[in-house]
């Protein structure tokens, strides 16, 4: 595999793993913007799980590349 072709690769699965992040904590903020809602235990840890899963993702990444 190119060098090309694995930062095209890298970028998808952090798109991909940015998007679930997002995704997670849009539907919070949407929740309590409705209904003025707290986030349940569970729902803040699967946040929580998944930033450190795309913000750990994006530093190795970057830690492997020398950038």
């Amino acid at each position: 595999m190119t060098n090309e072709q694995s930062v095209a690769k890298a970028e998808a699965k952090i798109a991909k793993l940015k998007e679930d992040y997002v995704s997670c904590l849009t539907k919070i903020i949407l929740r309590h913007a409705d209904d003025n809602s707290s986030p349940t235990l569970e729902e803040l840890l699967k946040c929580q799980r998944l930033s450190l899963i795309y913000f750990n993702y994006v530093e190795g990444f970057v830690g492997q590349s020398g950038l």
